[in-house]
């Protein structure tokens, strides 16, 4: 019979859902209706804006579709913009809007405190060691070299 609990894979989904679901309510505790899905886009932008959202659907790891539907939710929230690509003007660019912006300092001290507390009790190295076989893992999977974020 196959060990679920004995599989990298079962631990990974179980904590990745465990962070989605804390994460959110840090954020709503601190007056933020902002969600996990909201979240990884803002990350990806507050390190690279703006992006196309081939690009964002790249990264995310999710297809156009559901990104387009993520993005429009933003943008009505004044999160990010649309902006037209000066290089083709066929093509629209996502940035950041002036809410999103001001999100990364009070969203990324409220995420900073829970990987402190995921993280206690465990040495740089460990933590290192454990994003080193994780992107390892991804990849495997992606069949590359090394992972990318």
């Amino acid at each position: 019979m196959f060990d679920y609990q004995a599989a990298t894979p079962h631990w990974v989904n179980r904590l990745s859902f465990l962070i989605r679901a804390e994460v959110q309510q840090r954020f709503k505790a601190a007056g933020h209706a902002i969600t996990a899905e909201e979240w990884a886009m803002l990350m990806m932008l507050w390190a690279k804006a703006p992006q196309s959202m081939g690009q964002l659907a790249a990264m995310s790891l999710r297809d156009r579709t559901t990104v387009t539907r993520l993005v429009d939710s933003m943008v009505a929230k004044d999160l990010l913009r649309r902006t037209a690509d000066p290089r083709d003007r066929r093509s629209v660019l996502v940035d950041l809007g002036p809410k999103g912006r001001a999100l990364e300092a009070p969203l990324t001290a409220i995420v900073s405190d829970f990987i402190a507390q995921a993280t206690k009790g465990l040495s740089p190295e460990e933590v290192a060691g454990a994003n080193a076989v994780l992107k390892k893992m991804t990849a495997n999977i992606l069949g590359e070299d090394d992972a990318l974020g």
